[in-house]
């Protein structure tokens, strides 16, 4: 369902330079930063995304591949690294992000995470 919403809706208005805001939950963000950062599944399945926290990218209009830049996200560990930014102190997303694991636990977003990625054979 997320592909073809991205490709039918997101992508011509992005390489015609227009800015876009996409709203929408945790899991299809990680699908969407998959997506643009080429992340592994097992990246993807980690990727702790902070609930109310815009996560902003900054494309090229050519190919829509992300500028990347000093202030982009590195993940906790700094196993890799997100072109986008969440916008708000590093402290206050790493706090969201904690509160997100106390609540749900991590087996649990991983278990989502690959059922999507199945379902949507990404």
């Amino acid at each position: 369902r997320v592909m073809p919403v991205w490709e039918s809706e997101v992508v011509p208005h992005l390489k015609a330079g227009k800015t876009v805001l996409v709203a929408t939950h945790g899991n299809v963000v990680r699908l969407l930063c998959k997506l643009i950062d080429h992340l592994t599944e097992r990246e993807v399945e980690h990727l702790d995304v902070p609930q109310c926290t815009p996560l902003v990218y900054h494309l090229r209009t050519k190919d829509l591949s992300p500028l990347r830049s000093e202030a982009s996200w590195v993940q906790e560990g700094g196993e890799y690294k997100l072109s986008g930014l969440f916008l708000g102190s590093q402290k206050y997303v790493a706090d969201r992000m904690k509160s997100i694991k106390a609540e749900t636990g991590a087996s649990l977003f991983a278990r989502d995470v690959r059922q999507i990625l199945r379902r949507n054979q990404w």
